[in-house]
């Protein structure tokens, strides 16, 4: 349970960083408009996610990515503002992967029966207003599938 209280805390922290930049003007972070948006595209982007990794290469990674009025703040283990940006831009491109992570995998999904590792994550928080509670595993077809779809977000296995 331990482990859930502090994914929870760094839920509300990420969530908590979101509504600051937004009171502030987005100071911090990166700028993730490209000069072709308008200022309400950017506004749209509002997307608060932590990720727990466990089995990956270097140990267990928990890590943050706030995108919220059109900046990009990263922290932990290798979500930095430049892979934050990158994060941002992918969610906010890709309705495909945006639904996996709300609505979770499609239930009648065929999986093939192969092993990719024993890597597991964890990403909570909110995108859209949409909550998120999604865990990707390595261990078929399908969870290799999905963690190679969402490596900008979950980093390398």
């Amino acid at each position: 349970m331990r482990s859930g209280s502090r994914a929870r805390r760094l839920v509300v922290s990420a969530l908590v960083v979101s509504a600051l930049l937004g009171a502030c003007g987005g100071e911090g972070g990166v700028d993730i408009t490209d000069g072709n948006n308008s200022s309400s595209d950017a506004v749209a982007v509002d997307i608060a996610l932590v990720i727990n990794s466990t089995g990956t290469t270097g140990g267990d990674r928990t890590g943050s990515v706030t995108c919220q009025a059109g900046r990009a703040i990263g922290t932990g283990w290798f979500l930095d503002d430049a892979r934050a940006t990158a994060v941002c831009k992918t969610l906010r491109s890709s309705p495909a992967l945006v639904t996996r992570l709300v609505s979770g995998p499609p239930p009648s999904r065929g999986c093939t029966q192969q092993y990719g590792g024993p890597q597991q994550a964890r990403v909570e928080g909110k995108i859209l207003g949409d909550l998120v509670q999604a865990t990707i595993s390595r261990t078929d077809g399908c969870g290799i599938a999905d963690w190679t779809a969402l490596q900008v977000l979950l980093g390398p296995p």
